[in-house]
């Protein structure tokens, strides 16, 4: 392997403020970087979490051994690998990891390898219960998987696959965070490309203004998409799960796209989008209602906080995706034929009742006015 970049860093401290928790392991570390967050107090309640999961490695290593070796002669192997990339593998964090001596940090590397490899096989192996105290458990699963998101919390993917040789070497991602920026980024096609420059977006009417304008909104039931689209007066979006799961990985990945390649920052324009589409709970109500939000945090108002706390601290770069699909989104709302139509559509074809309603009475009245017109034409005739 020749020279490493970094690809993994410290979150900026302008995002870190905006919510600390989102950032920070809640049972597991892995990697140098959290190696030292490890409170110093052991009545600490999250030491306690730390410590148990401590444990857990042990346990994991001795399963793993077993399932490959019947003696530690594979574990030596590993270390020996893990040592002759030490030097790449310092290379991949953007911070100096060269207060940890190099035998602790082979130790660590190792067994925090080890950890990710067994738990993900024992995660898909398992369908009943197996007396494991993490996937027995779906809280401490989805804990672990979520710490397992975490920008400071990783490991460069070329650890596990030359330490375990269970995970495909063409792998295009460098690390956990970084696998879902690229599922994102996937999910908007091969072909997508931002403009060479000032495509950014600056203005755009939030959910309830364009409602009001005609646009419908429909949802695409795909999870990690950023793929948006308007077509015939539909903007068409994909499902956002309001929750504390989907906080902690959208707010990692973007701070890896501003760390890493702020240039292609395809999630964070897809954050700026959504930010100016929800401004309001009546936005809220209203794309939850068309299925495009789904309430995981409580009232409408948390929803909405979330959301604008996600662009909080965040730098732009001078190119969207979606710059596109806002010039149509401002043309829509400022056509003011669509704006009469809608508004009509609204009082007078809002629901079925209502257009029969309508069709009735516009029907009775060119009827009227056909007899009307019948009985002047017989009168004139007379």
């Amino acid at each position: 392997m020749g020279s490493q970049e970094p690809c993994i860093y410290r979150v900026p401290s302008q995002l870190r403020e905006v919510n600390p928790e989102a950032y920070r392991p809640r049972m597991l570390l892995i990697g140098p970087l959290t190696h030292s967050a490890k409170p110093k107090a052991h009545t600490d309640s999250r030491y306690l979490e730390y410590k148990m999961m401590e444990d857990q490695k042990v346990l994991y290593k001795d399963a793993f051994t077993k399932r490959l070796d019947t003696d530690n002669a594979i574990l030596e192997d590993m270390k020996t690998t893990i040592k002759e990339e030490e030097v790449n593998i310092r290379a991949s964090y953007a911070v100096s990891t060269t207060w940890i001596l190099s035998d602790i940090f082979v130790e660590l590397i190792l067994n925090d390898s080890i950890f990710i490899v067994e738990f993900i096989l024992r995660m898909y192996e398992s369908h009943e219960k197996i007396g494991d105290m993490i996937v027995d458990k779906p809280f401490y699963t989805s804990t672990v998987l979520d710490d397992l998101t975490l920008l400071e919390n990783q490991l460069p993917y070329f650890c596990l696959i030359n330490d375990s040789g269970m995970i495909n070497e063409n792998t295009k991602f460098n690390h956990f965070t970084d696998l879902f920026r690229c599922v994102y980024k996937e999910s908007l096609g091969q072909n997508i490309e931002l403009k060479d420059s000032n495509s950014q977006i600056v203005d755009m009417k939030n959910a309830d203004k364009l409602s009001s304008v005609g646009v419908e909104f429909k949802v695409v039931k795909r999870e990690f998409s950023l793929n948006v689209s308007f077509e015939e007066g539909f903007l068409i979006l994909p499902s956002f799960p309001a929750d504390e799961s989907s906080n902690i990985i959208l707010r990692n990945v973007i701070a890896y796209e501003q760390c890493h390649d702020p240039e292609n920052a395809f999630t964070t324009n897809y954050i700026h989008f959504m930010n100016f589409l929800i401004t309001s709970d009546e936005d809220v109500t209203l794309l939850t209602s068309a299925g495009v939000l789904t309430n995981g945090v409580g009232r409408s108002s948390m929803v909405l906080k979330m959301v604008n706390n996600l662009a909080i601290g965040v730098l732009l770069s001078n190119q969207s995706q979606y710059h596109d699909i806002v010039e149509k989104l401002n043309i829509h709302h400022n056509s003011r034929r669509k704006r009469i139509w809608a508004k009509l559509r609204k009082v007078y074809f809002s629901d079925l009742w209502t257009t029969t309603a309508t069709l009735a009475a516009i029907s009775l009245l060119l009827l009227t006015l056909a007899g009307t017109v019948a009985s002047i034409i017989q009168a004139i005739k007379s």
